[in-house]
């Protein structure tokens, strides 16, 4: 659209700089026939003047004069001043109409007052005017003309001056241009005119001529480009747009180069394809760094096993995809004192022969559906995706018989292994759900009358209805207290809080014990009720602003229920029109979270951005949210995963993906937070790399 208003833009101005040009050339060419005519009046009259008086005859003059007014309109006034005004016998005669053969003049005589006569010659005189007659254009002269006996007076008018003036006598010589000779002064008046009309018709043809023309050029030449170079151009682009696709899409194909007739498009073509296998190269570098990062982070180095991580990771899903199962913790016991007696590499033989028996149990049995995963030393846990107790049951049974063929292997282990098992709690956290398979650890490892202490879902299902009923209590009357736990700081010596999130303490009315935020806020999510809870959280937060108890940002975390809530929506919009304070609040998410509900978190950014809100996603893993999709969320602020941080410059694939991620936010203009730096050398790289700040 720009090149087509360009293109008329061109036109316009050519065309009235033609016009114009022309219209100066033929302006110029008539001016040039003007002078000319003029040049060539002023000769003839300066002819006809010499020719007058050397005849003594100024109606000659006159007649002239007449004529030339009659045939050039470019002459306008005349006018002729005789200097030294002579005349003859003959022109005595001639005026009163005799013969100079036949008369003779005698007794030439003027009024003396008006000027004197002298004698030049036989019959020849001289009028010399008075100094105050000099306007005079005539005197009366008185001769006698005598024939034989015959003697007649006469008084005749003789002209000494001529002029013809449009405007009279009041028309000053000095509007004329003059032209000073010896005997006489001439002046003379013209204009330098020209047919306007005749002008302005070639002007106008001119004009319908250069626009036809322009017009046939430009078609032909859009002409050319549409059917041949367009045409061209659009075939060459789009091989080469096919072909930037697949590489996109990560499909490296032969690019079938076409020659053209434009070199710069060859060229481009030739430094895309280079670049293109360039971009291939870079993505599978980091494909391959990011499968071994992924593989560092989420596998134990020892047995190959996923790690405590993948299991927390694992567990996420679970609460997203309401799985059922259960939580198994187990732990070789006295793991140090066989380490002790018996060295490491043996017990590190002992753990991966154990880890190989469970993991080809699962792989090899298509009746359990589970994994196996190694959190530390001789502790580990498997997700046994079971419902029914006998089945857990059972297959705990066949684990310890698989276990019991270890001992002839390594004879000093007594199979000291004991389990305990628990419903997977949809209402509680990552935490707890560990928590409460620990405890029932513990309560195997008391008794040991079994290996294993098994929790049923009815014991689970009780637990939950008191808990549902005492959180209903608990919403509805408000009664909770708001804590401010992990401080992110800016660098220096003497840091500055820049943000606290906000944790509510809540404690049972019924048990007296503390919830856990996690499990509270999934209980009153399945409730309906956890729009009315992040609502409160919201105003009990702003009244401590309020009070100038608080001066740094404050993070809350929304549940999904709430940022979907289109009541939630409007009521926050009203909010942060009332409520100054508003802008202080930072609403919070965990990365898994936006990544498992990322249209729902799209469209709540969208309108945190509109509303002047801030927005951070926590615990940022690429693996769970790829940087692309942080090109449409645009957060304010990224707080990275505390396992990107630690040990961050003694792990050059750390160091590597830290620093990507710090390039692609400054890029985008979003804030990146460090958490758990331990080392002061991670502390120093972090604040280096231009981090905005850090949490402990």
């Amino acid at each position: 659209m720009k090149t087509l208003v360009y293109i008329i833009a061109f036109l316009i101005v050519t065309f009235a700089i033609s016009s114009n040009l022309y219209k100066e050339h033929i302006e110029a060419r008539e001016l040039a026939r003007a002078s000319l005519d003029e040049a060539m009046l002023k000769s003839r009259l300066l002819q006809i003047t010499k020719d007058s008086i050397e005849q003594n005859n100024l109606e000659l003059f006159k007649n002239a004069i007449y004529i030339l007014r009659q045939t050039s309109s470019s002459l306008v006034d005349a006018k002729l001043e005789l200097k030294d005004y002579t005349f003859s016998d003959k022109t005595l005669l001639d005026k009163v109409y005799l013969k100079e053969s036949d008369w003779f003049v005698s007794d030439v005589t003027i009024d003396v007052n008006i000027a004197e006569i002298d004698i030049i010659d036989t019959g020849l005189y001289k009028i010399t005017l008075a100094d105050d007659k000099k306007e005079l254009h005539s005197v009366n002269i008185k001769f006698q003309a005598i024939k034989d006996s015959v003697i007649k007076d006469f008084l005749v008018p003789l002209e000494i001056k001529t002029e013809f003036l449009q405007n009279g006598d009041s028309y000053s010589t000095t509007t004329l241009q003059k032209i000073d000779k010896d005997k006489f002064s001439l002046w003379i008046s013209y204009e330098n005119s020209f047919d306007k009309e005749s002008l302005d018709a070639k002007l106008d043809a001119f004009m319908l001529a250069l626009g036809t023309l322009l017009f046939i050029i430009t078609l032909f030449a859009y002409l050319i480009y549409r059917f041949v170079i367009y045409k061209s151009l659009k075939a060459s682009m789009g091989n080469l747009n096919a072909y930037l696709t697949n590489v996109l899409k990560g499909k490296m194909l032969n690019f079938k180069e076409q020659k053209t007739n434009f070199k710069e498009l060859d060229i481009l073509s030739q430094n895309t394809i280079e670049l293109s296998k360039k971009f291939i190269n870079t993505t599978n570098d980091l494909t391959v760094s990011r499968d071994i990062i992924y593989q560092k982070e989420r596998s134990d180095e020892l047995t190959g096993l996923p790690n405590k991580k993948s299991f927390e990771n694992d567990l996420k899903y679970m609460f997203i995809s309401n799985r059922e199962g259960y939580v198994i913790y187990l732990k070789i016991d006295k793991i140090g004192i066989f380490t002790k007696n018996h060295g490491p590499e043996i017990v590190n033989s002992l753990i991966e022969d154990f880890a190989k028996t469970v993991q080809h149990y699962f792989n090899s049995s298509r009746e359990r559906d589970g994994a196996i995963y190694r959190f530390f030393g001789g502790e580990f846990s498997i997700l046994l995706y079971e419902k029914n107790i006998q089945n857990v049951e059972s297959f705990l049974e066949e684990i310890l018989t698989l276990i019991d063929k270890l001992v002839d292997k390594y004879y000093f282990f007594d199979r000291s292994i004991y389990f305990g098992a628990v419903p997977f709690d949809q209402y509680g956290t990552i935490e707890s759900n560990i928590q409460s398979a620990q405890e029932a650890y513990e309560s195997a490892l008391t008794q040991k009358s079994k290996f294993y202490h098994i929790v049923d879902f009815k014991q689970q299902a009780e637990s939950m209805k008191k808990l549902e009923g005492s959180i209903k209590d608990i919403i509805k009357r408000n009664d909770f207290v708001l804590q401010y736990l992990y401080d992110t700081v800016e660098f220096g010596e003497e840091p500055k809080t820049l943000i606290q999130e906000i944790s509510p303490l809540i404690i049972d009315s019924f048990t007296f014990e503390n919830i856990p935020t996690g499990k509270f806020i999934s209980v009153a999510e399945r409730l309906g009720v956890v729009t009315e809870f992040d609502k409160a959280l919201i105003i009990k937060a702003l009244e401590q602003i309020e009070l100038g108890e608080i001066e740094h940002q404050i993070g809350i975390v929304l549940s999904v229920s709430t940022i979907t809530n289109k009541l939630f929506i409007s009521w926050l919009e009203e909010m942060s029109k009332e409520n100054k304070f508003m802008q202080k609040i930072i609403f919070t998410s965990p990365s898994y979270s936006v990544a498992s509900n990322f249209e729902e978190f799209s469209r709540f950014y969208s309108i945190l951005k509109e509303l002047n809100i801030g927005s951070m996603i926590k615990k940022y893993d690429p693996t769970d949210l790829n940087l692309d999709s942080l090109k449409d969320l645009k957060p304010t602020y990224l707080k990275l995963d505390r396992s990107f941080c630690q040990d961050f410059k003694k792990d050059s694939i750390k160091h590597s993906v830290v620093k990507q991620i710090i390039e692609f936010s400054h890029e985008h203009n979003i804030k990146v937070i460090g958490d758990s730096l331990k080392s002061r050398q991670d502390y120093l790289a972090f604040e280096m790399l231009g981090v905005y700040g850090t949490s402990s």
